[in-house]
């Protein structure tokens, strides 16, 4: 993997720009300071809209650019370093919430995003 270190900017592009070529991956999610508790299997649309099959069923959302850096507000979207996950749909209820993870790293095959209480691996699966 990659560190998402890039003095060029844009390595959140590239995630986004990567994830327009629909996917299936596998999602490893825990709590931060824990082991894997969780293993998903997720399909990632062209426009963003990802769908996981979780222990509730399906849980769907979106994973969106934040205008955001570690240091506050990105000026440009090449700039940012985090992304947001936009659920629609959590344990079989609506229930939209946003929760801003930073791209920790991205390479080709996989991403990992670092939350303020959890984080998750994606890695692409074969089809």
């Amino acid at each position: 993997m990659t560190d998402v270190v890039d003095p060029t900017g844009g390595i959140v592009t590239m995630l986004a720009e990567h994830l327009k070529v629909p996917r299936v991956w596998r999602v490893h999610a825990a709590a931060n300071g824990a082991k894997p508790q969780y293993e998903l299997p997720c399909t990632t649309g062209s426009n963003g809209s990802f769908t996981c099959r979780d222990k509730c069923g399906e849980n769907s959302g979106e994973i969106r650019v934040s205008a955001e850096t570690e240091t506050g507000p990105a000026v440009r979207a090449s700039d940012a370093t985090h992304v947001i996950l936009s659920f629609r749909r959590i344990c079989s209820r609506e229930n939209e919430r946003d929760v801003t993870y930073k791209l920790a790293q991205f390479s080709k095959g996989s991403f990992r995003l670092e939350g303020v209480h959890d984080w998750q691996t994606w890695e692409a699966s074969e089809r």
